[in-house]
């Protein structure tokens, strides 16, 4: 039987667990890293002047401390936290209930973090706090960028603290970091494909869950428009959905007029507490398919077109008006 011994106390008390009969070794490590997250993202809270994700921060630091005592309560009762069969063949009620208590935990600290980055700057504030603790220790290829060609670069990295997971990173120069994932944790394959439908713009967005999976993976899809001249654009509410094990889904969002420099597909996928990210950088506003002038259109651009002989600054109605 392998001992462990948890880095960071649980509650103020140390934990020792035998990882071969339990899933409560895996669920240590998940809230481990789920504190540092937080840690980071409340400095970042006392940073601003102004605080739009405090509620949701709260939220989730509530839901993590919560999972923390189901789990410090099984470790005082003995449950191993395995829902599948006992020696004698039978299935472990005990188990199966603390799986599905800290399951319940785990998404509604889910759906908390999903309402923190659709305030604008939280999920690049939620890609740094993966890795504040981190450092590198390998670099290397990786594919070429699908977006842009140009040659990926895969970042390992270990954690300075016990018992919080390492974390991989792919990025490319022109596009930035487009995946950050758990280490050894894929997670889902997602497709991303800008589309002309009904003369407007719209992204199609595939998605297979990783079928090795052991819980369904919570999916929030977020448009984040660039700069736009004139001031900032206001948010698309995101896509909230989830895929089991292996589950297939396409989900397509229509893109505003304004969809400026910069714009991206901002992608978050939790599995249980293990959290990975995706992010598609979008074409410039230049390649975005635009409506085309319709017949009622031309119709109105008639009706504001100055009298004969008046001069206009606007092409498209002195067109129309040369025409007339």
């Amino acid at each position: 039987m392998t001992v462990t011994h948890h880095g960071d106390r649980l509650n103020g008390e140390p934990v020792t667990i035998a990882t071969s009969t339990t899933r409560i070794a895996s669920w240590l490590e998940d809230i481990a890293t789920v504190d540092r997250i937080h840690h980071y993202l409340d400095a970042q809270l006392r940073n601003r002047t102004t605080a739009p994700g405090a509620r949701s921060l709260r939220a989730m630091r509530l839901h993590n401390d919560e999972a923390q005592a189901s789990i410090l309560a099984a470790v005082r009762a003995g449950v191993a936290g395995d829902a599948g069969a006992t020696a004698g063949g039978a299935t472990d009620p005990t188990g199966a209930a603390l799986a599905r208590e800290v399951s319940e935990h785990a998404s509604r600290w889910t759906h908390a973090l999903a309402r923190l980055i659709e305030h604008p700057g939280w999920f690049d504030h939620l890609c740094d706090a993966l890795i504040a603790t981190h450092q590198v220790v390998r670099v290397g290829p990786a594919k070429p960028c699908a977006r842009c060609g140009n040659d990926g670069e895969r970042v390992v990295y270990t954690s300075l603290y016990p018992g919080v997971m390492d974390r991989v990173t792919v990025s490319c120069d022109p596009c930035g970091r487009t995946a950050h994932n758990p280490y050894g944790e894929p997670g889902p394959e997602i497709d991303v494909r800008l589309v002309a439908r009904s003369g407007s713009a719209v992204l199609e967005i595939a998605t297979v869950a990783d079928p090795r999976a052991v819980a369904p993976t919570a999916m929030h899809l977020r448009f984040a428009p660039g700069d736009v001249e004139g001031g900032p654009v206001k948010p698309s509410p995101g896509e909230h959905f989830r895929l089991e094990p292996g589950g297939r889904s396409t989900t397509t969002m229509e893109l505003p007029d304004a969809v400026g420099v910069g714009a991206r597909l901002e992608v978050l996928c939790v599995n249980g507490f293990q959290v990975s990210t995706r992010s598609f950088a979008l074409p410039g506003p230049a390649a975005i398919p635009r409506p085309r002038a319709t017949m009622s259109r031309r119709r109105d651009a008639r009706k504001v077109a100055p009298k004969r002989g008046a001069g206009t600054t606007d092409p498209a109605v002195a067109a129309v008006s040369s025409k007339v």
